[in-house]
């Protein structure tokens, strides 16, 4: 099992419905890939300074599963049409479970 988790840091002029229009998104993405086992994600609590903005962690059978789950055009979409655009950094690590 692979276990996919990404932290992104949002643009400061990012109005609060940008946002709950990526978790909208982000809802849609499991109904629509079938290699996603898990799919988790949600924006900071704001109890502790530094933080990034929103969070994904993802789970995959394997690698070859979360390969396919990175150029499916769902996933694709997501990112270069919606999470881009609000973006100012993103950080991300894949690992075995």
């Amino acid at each position: 099992m692979l276990r996919h988790v990404v932290l992104v840091q949002l643009k400061e002029d990012v109005e609060a419905g940008s946002t709950e229009m990526l978790l909208e998104e982000l809802s849609r993405l499991p109904g629509l890939i079938p290699d996603i086992s898990s799919y988790s994600f949600g924006t900071d609590l704001g109890i502790a300074e530094g933080n990034y903005d929103l969070g994904i962690v993802a789970e995959f059978v394997d690698a070859d599963a979360f390969g396919r789950y990175v150029v499916h055009p769902a996933h694709q979409a997501f990112v270069v049409e919606k999470l881009r655009p609000l973006m100012a950094q993103r950080v991300a690590l894949q690992f075995d479970i």
